[in-house]
């Protein structure tokens, strides 16, 4: 399965349907996906949808009901922050006294928008991988992409495998942590056919062989623990993979790529609603994969992102040995 079929099946989020909460959520995340971020003023009355009954009638959603439905208080939405699909941001700048919020996807709502908007147009996606523009990076780049793309498709395959949809689970940002300390040791579960166990297998192999290529540039350089920073001891991380996710990297670029102007705050000023806090966990020291990586393996694999020139003198049976070790 492709990662846009993993992410429909795991959240399953019934856009069809023009009458259910389904759809309305849809189409935030779906313009999230596009652009990145917004008010519920930039959004007012942009967001459509059709009671039940009155199928050929279509109504506009206005900002205050808006809002409602992303905290959850309005009687016929269970709300994308409760969900954890999106996150409010206190932004810098005033507007009549008062604090609007930006409005953000999180490592959630990011895999969930896969299903409907592909992985490289996805705007939050690009302003992470923008920091892998910069002359001494770009060499870099792809295997950035193809990394945390590949978190992505893990994270998706081990919930689709074992059946499980999150589409409205309410969970917090640290179920992501833990999930990435779990991937990383031994762990069990239920598979549904052998078909699926064969295809988690190889996708766990190819995930230990690029924490393996990371490992070799993640000492020289910060940026290559933002797509990616192995669990060690009882450190806290900070969201999602501590990893690829940080909504900093989400607030710092508007939706052309171009740094944000940061105005500074003349007065204190009210709060309209609040991002919801996250609690701290305590982790375990983990246990490193058993398994070794064959050093064929990693250099065939950094000649095919671009990491590595092809060396001529290389024998062909080694290198039909990296390309069967998958």
């Amino acid at each position: 399965m492709n990662i846009e079929e993993l992410s429909k099946f795991v959240f399953k989020i019934n856009y069809k349907d023009t009458s259910s909460q389904d759809y309305v959520y849809f189409q935030i995340i779906n313009y999230l996906a596009e652009h990145g971020s917004f008010t519920a003023t930039e959004l007012d009355k942009q967001i459509l949808f059709k009671k039940e009954n009155q199928s050929k009638k279509t109504f506009k959603i206005g900002r205050r009901k808006l809002k409602k439905i992303l905290y959850g208080t309005d009687k016929n939405y269970e709300g994308l922050i409760p969900l954890n699909y999106v996150t409010a941001i206190p932004p810098f700048r005033n507007r009549g006294g008062y604090q609007e919020m930006d409005y953000y996807l999180t490592e959630k709502g990011i895999m969930a928008s896969l299903g409907f908007f592909s992985y490289k147009q996805n705007i939050n996606l690009k302003k992470i991988l923008k920091y892998f523009d910069q002359p001494h990076l770009k060499a870099y780049k792809k295997f950035a992409s193809e990394f945390i793309k590949l978190q992505i498709e893990v994270f998706l395959m081990y919930h689709y495998v074992q059946g499980i949809s999150l589409g409205f689970k309410h969970e917090h940002s640290a179920d992501y942590d833990r999930f990435r300390k779990t991937i990383v040791e031994p762990f069990d579960i239920r598979v549904s056919n052998e078909i699926s166990e064969k295809q988690f297998h190889k996708l766990l192999q190819k995930l230990n062989l690029y924490r393996e290529i990371h490992s070799k540039f993640a000492k020289n350089n910060i940026l290559f623990r933002k797509i990616w920073n192995e669990p060690l001891g009882k450190k806290i991380p900070s969201h999602g993979f501590q990893g690829w996710y940080q909504i900093d990297l989400l607030t710092r670029f508007d939706e052309n790529l171009k740094i944000k102007k940061i105005t500074k705050r003349k007065s204190p000023i009210k709060n309209r609603g609040s991002p919801i806090q996250v609690s701290e966990f305590i982790y375990s020291r983990f246990q490193d994969y058993s398994k070794k990586i064959p050093q064929s393996s990693i250099e065939h694999e950094m000649i095919l992102l671009g990491i590595k020139k092809h060396r001529k003198n290389k024998s062909n049976s080694q290198n039909q040995y990296s390309n069967n070790y998958f």
